[in-house]
């Protein structure tokens, strides 16, 4: 579903960066900070990835930007998916430094929902509809 969640914000015209690892994640997001490329929205974050699980990638991210210089940007929301849906999964999620949690499999409107929730009015679209004729 994360490849889910990419295609349909694709297909609605968003950049998407992937990052295969939690060390890509970690080290993607070093790079937003230290402005060497665009910054991120919302972070979309995968709990099974190899090397560093999501938890441990976010917070390795919520540290960095903890250590950042005030002219730097801000962490962008960092949203779990996963397919663990149990109060105690969100509650491990939220302690790790995660903004919000959208559990798997999900469907369009709820990808929209918490984009929007996160990123305000500019981020409403309508992900995975076709345009009215």
């Amino acid at each position: 579903h994360s490849l889910l969640a990419a295609r349909l914000l694709e297909r609605d015209g968003a950049t998407v960066v992937r990052c295969r690892t939690g060390r890509e994640a970690v080290l993607a997001l070093q790079s937003m900070r230290d402005g060497k490329t665009p910054l991120f929205d919302i972070v979309l974050m995968d709990l099974f990835m190899p090397d560093l699980d999501g938890l441990e990638a976010t917070r390795r991210i919520r540290a960095l930007f903890a250590a950042a210089a005030a002219n730097m940007p801000m962490c962008p929301p960092i949203v779990a998916l996963t397919a663990n849906a149990f109060p105690e999964d969100r509650e491990r999620c939220l302690r790790a430094g995660m903004d919000d949690y959208l559990a798997k499999p999900f469907d369009p409107d709820e990808l929209n929902s918490v984009i929007a929730r996160w990123t305000g009015p500019r981020a409403v679209r309508s992900i995975g509809r076709k345009p009215a004729a």
